[in-house]
């Protein structure tokens, strides 16, 4: 039942993450921490979990109804399409409202801007690097198009300095069940090793081989993972869910996506921990006391206030 994924685990770089629409439910709406959703053609939806993917956050190619966007703690979801303007309703402030594409595109670049800048600084660090020390023209042609596709100015990236070094998710071993660990292990079959799969593409193996060097049986070792990474990682547990779930193993995919869960809980409890220091709107700064994540809220002690305030995390940036 693997067998569309794994006979793409030769040549190997990340693209988008498609799930079909019954993983809905597996989810569990919410905790479901995606950048964007599209709709598929046939039926169920494409996910991203990063601001680069799929031509980016704001590519009005896929403002088509049912498509959603992450927006301030919750999601604008695409309702309807009418002479070329998009009404669109946000699900957790229930806001309602009529935008052209072109608009909804600035929505979207402003709101998540420090993310974009990242991931442009990024791409042309690397680039830059690639060039500086003569790599291979496959891979800087690699890294050209997506710098192209990051809005870098390729003219100047010669002159950019070096990426900053990726950030840290923070994370250790996570446990995984006897049943997710077998799905994930499989993928090592040499009876999958060939290259003409649906699946083939550079990104989809990278994705794989940094998931099956992480897996340990009974565990999923985290340690040292960059956050994208993390969000790698991710995605490839998505997509063996997918495989299961086709092949009509649900309970094997429930325990997959139950992984995804289980990272996402814990990278939220590592940004939000005791101790670390958050802004509250644009002047308000104090140090998170405690973290409720089934409410969504920190208790952050502000100097000068005898009580802590309790925020939700939507209106808090956690510091460095």
């Amino acid at each position: 039942m693997l067998q569309p994924f794994i006979t793409a685990l030769i040549p190997f770089m990340p693209g988008y993450l498609e799930l079909p629409e019954s993983y809905v439910g597996l989810l569990k709406g919410a905790s479901h921490k995606y950048i964007r959703r599209v709709p598929k053609s046939g039926g169920g939806y494409r996910y991203f979990y990063h601001v680069g993917h799929g031509g980016g956050i704001a590519n009005a190619d896929h403002f088509v109804p049912g498509a959603s966007f992450r927006f301030d703690g919750g999601h604008y979801h695409i309702k309807s399409e009418e002479g070329g303007k998009l009404t669109i309703e946000h699900d957790e402030t229930k806001e309602r409202k009529t935008v052209s594409k072109a608009e909804l595109q600035s929505m979207l670049t402003a709101h998540h801007e420090p993310a974009i800048k990242a991931h442009r600084e990024k791409v042309a660090g690397m680039l830059a690097d690639a060039r500086a020390n003569k790599a291979s023209p496959k891979q800087i042609a690699k890294l050209e198009a997506q710098a192209k596709a990051a809005g870098v100015d390729d003219s100047k990236t010669d002159l950019k300095a070096s990426a900053p070094p990726a950030k840290s998710a923070g994370l250790g071993k996570m446990k995984i069940g006897e049943s997710a660990w077998s799905s994930i292990a499989e993928i090592h079959g040499p009876e999958y090793a060939s290259d003409d799969g649906a699946w083939s593409e550079p990104d989809f193996i990278e994705r794989h081989k940094l998931l099956l060097s992480i897996a340990k049986k009974g565990h999923l070792d985290l340690t040292g993972l960059s956050v994208d990474q993390v969000n790698d990682v991710k995605q490839a547990v998505a997509e063996i869910a997918e495989s299961e779930e086709d092949g009509g193993e649900a309970k094997i995919a429930r325990s997959l996506m139950g992984i995804i869960d289980k990272i996402d809980s814990a990278m939220m409890a590592t940004r939000y921990a005791p101790g670390r220091k958050v802004r509250i709107g644009n002047q308000l700064t104090g140090t998170i006391d405690s973290f409720d994540p089934k409410a969504g809220k920190v208790s952050v002690r502000i100097a000068g206030r005898d009580t802590p305030l309790l925020v939700s995390i939507s209106n808090v940036s956690a510091g460095e």
